[in-house]
């Protein structure tokens, strides 16, 4: 009888935690858009750091290419700061889905207008024109340096 009592306790006891495991959201746009957002930013960090170790580049690239490794490398702790404590409560399957996106993104990108790609920004590509004919280069540059996060 005690037994059973106590069976009963530790299985009313541990219900709470069991279902609240279970409980998770979907992802706000917010999160979304950084899931997209670390996919796309930590595939080029990887892709700029294996092109920089194959070596080839002057003393100016070489200092361009260290000042983007910082930039995306400071890009992807914020990101993944921001994302890291929502783990355990955002339904993985649609951040899996915007950071698939993001690298389907980036294959694409390569087929558009080469004034509309990323590494363009400031070299005068005008933004409602690469909205029309670069949609996914346009997505891509609205990872660069995170300005959706609120902090």
């Amino acid at each position: 009888m005690k037994t059973a009592r106590a069976c009963l306790i530790l299985a009313l006891a541990l219900t709470p935690m069991a279902s609240l495991a279970q409980i998770r959201r979907l992802p706000t746009d917010t999160e979304l858009k950084a899931g997209y957002c670390v996919a796309v930013e930590r595939t080029q960090l990887e892709n700029l750091q294996a092109a920089t170790h194959n070596g080839g580049a002057d003393r100016a690239d070489a200092e361009q290419q260290a000042a983007a490794i910082k930039a995306l490398s400071d890009d992807v702790k914020r990101l993944d700061a921001y994302l890291s404590p929502k783990y355990w409560s955002i339904e993985p399957k649609p951040l899996s889905e915007a950071a698939g996106r993001g690298l389907a993104d980036l294959e694409s990108s390569d087929a558009e207008p080469t004034t509309c790609r990323p590494s363009a920004v400031g070299q005068g590509a005008l933004p409602a024109q690469c909205a029309a004919q670069a949609p996914a280069s346009t997505r891509l540059r609205s990872c660069i340096g995170a300005p959706f996060l609120p902090y």
